[in-house]
């Protein structure tokens, strides 16, 4: 998973999954970023920002999509 982008289709809110480098004891970590694009080209408005292990990442991933979020673009 290097970048992966989720949106709930009621809110329009999206999480973006992006993996970043490994830690020093060789763990792999995973930003998770959830916001929603804006009108107009503005940016876009990111509710928070979490730091988590790639497995908890994928988890949480494949949590979403059994609730409903689908595959999406990028939206920032």
């Amino acid at each position: 998973m290097s970048d992966a982008w989720l949106e709930d289709p009621k809110t329009h809110w999206a999480m973006r999954f992006h993996q970043q480098s490994k830690t020093l004891d060789g763990d792999v970590q995973v930003v998770v970023e959830n916001g929603r694009p804006m009108p107009h080209s503005q940016p876009a408005l990111i509710k928070s920002r979490i730091h988590m292990a790639y497995e908890d990442a994928v988890s949480l991933y494949k949590e979403l999509q059994q609730i409903g979020w689908m595959h999406c673009p990028a939206f920032w």
